[in-house]
């Protein structure tokens, strides 16, 4: 028969079977946690004001904020981990085969298995996955100002910029996150990789002043043909995106990830002006200085578990990727023949002065083309035409 015991993780809210000789080594279950269960919700609030200008022109500021709690934060919540300081207190010993001489006692008769799995809440299980892991949350502030001029004299334009800091503890719903201690999350609370600081963006429609009654007057089927074009565009700039450091070759047994130190005393920025390294090409420009990063200690016996937890945080707090810059442009233009008759000329080009951008930041140290860029960050010149009858 199966007895249940209290798990001694933080906010465990439920009962999971007992340790068993009768479970199976090696078996990995689902867990639904009734407390994480419950939705998750977004609350906002902002404010600001409006300001009518000369020339059909409006300007807006606006404060937004938001903040989501219970949010969906895949590998937050894992019933079966340990906390780090179990790494602390047994350091190389953990991801060693358990054996009678082993210090730590044999969970169930028949046991088999790592250290580390010996002395998990668990140990017949060598992971339990919760399903609805609610335990994420997030913030976001932003300063938002638009100025709209409504179309007048054939020409309207709209221009937005946007002042912002997003911070949680998940990037997203779908994807599981890279976890040092699920039992000190506050370490892993960090801008999200959404986060761009600036952003401004510039909208526009513009009608030629060609054609019958226009300033630029031509009649006829000369002004039919001429007359009626119209040309719009988007333009938009924003902050590079946020950096994540990398490594290797070290180990968090009790974790899921392994992030390095930052050395004091140097900068993180080697050369802002990088431009693009291929890939072989070792004598590159780089963009991160190397000996701004460095793996933490790790405990002697050759399985480089770590003695400490690295001081990086998920993200580099003050350091981003290149900026970024695009624009699409279009033209149309209508031949009518009737109210209902008519022919659309359409062209779309996107991407029209083929800005190609820097991009492929290489983030993991352990990579000998460490923080050089080696490619691209869109892709080319796209020109599309179309033409559209309507009878």
């Amino acid at each position: 028969m199966l007895g249940f015991i209290q798990n001694p993780y933080p906010d465990f809210a439920g009962t999971l079977p007992n340790r068993s000789a009768t479970q199976a080594n090696g078996i990995g279950i689902d867990y639904y946690n009734p407390i994480y269960n419950h939705l998750p919700y977004v609350q906002n609030w902002n404010f600001g004001v409006q300001y009518q200008l000369p020339g059909s022109t409006v300007l807006e500021v606006n404060y937004v904020g938001n903040k989501g709690t219970r949010l969906i934060a895949r590998g937050y919540s894992q019933p079966n981990n340990l906390p780090f300081t179990t790494t602390q207190e047994y350091g190389d010993l953990l991801p060693r085969p358990w054996n009678s001489s082993s210090p730590i006692p044999a969970p169930f008769p028949g046991f088999s298995g790592t250290n580390l799995q010996a002395l998990r809440p668990y140990p017949q299980f060598t992971g339990i996955s919760d399903i609805f892991p609610n335990v994420g949350s997030s913030t976001y502030n932003g300063l938002q100002a638009q100025v709209t001029r409504h179309f007048r004299n054939g020409f309207a334009v709209l221009g937005a910029y946007t002042w912002s800091k997003s911070i949680g503890l998940a990037d997203n719903a779908l994807d599981t996150e890279g976890v040092a201690d699920v039992f000190n999350r506050r370490l892993e609370r960090s801008i999200i990789n959404f986060d761009f600081t600036h952003f401004a963006k510039i909208t526009w429609i513009y009608e030629l002043p060609i054609g019958p009654g226009k300033t630029v007057r031509v009649d006829g089927w000369a002004g039919r043909l001429l007359g009626g074009w119209q040309i719009s565009a988007n333009h938009r700039i924003r902050s590079g995106s946020p950096i994540s450091i990398r490594t290797g070759g070290i180990s968090v047994p009790t974790g899921s990830f392994a992030r390095p130190d930052y050395v004091s005393g140097q900068s993180i920025m080697d050369n802002s002006n990088a431009g693009i390294s291929f890939r072989g090409y070792a004598d590159g420009s780089t963009y991160l200085n190397r000996s701004a990063f460095a793996n933490p200690p790790v405990f002697p016996g050759g399985q480089n578990v770590v003695t400490r937890l690295g001081t990086l945080r998920p993200y580099l707090p003050n350091v981003r990727d290149r900026y970024s810059i695009a624009e699409d442009i279009g033209m149309q233009k209508a031949f009518k023949f009737t109210e209902t008759r008519y022919v659309e000329l359409r062209g779309t080009f996107l991407n029209p002065f083929n800005r190609h951008g820097i991009g492929g930041l290489i983030t993991n140290i352990t990579d000998p083309h460490f923080g050089q860029f080696t490619g691209q960050q869109t892709g080319p010149r796209s020109i599309e035409l179309s033409l559209r009858v309507a009878f």
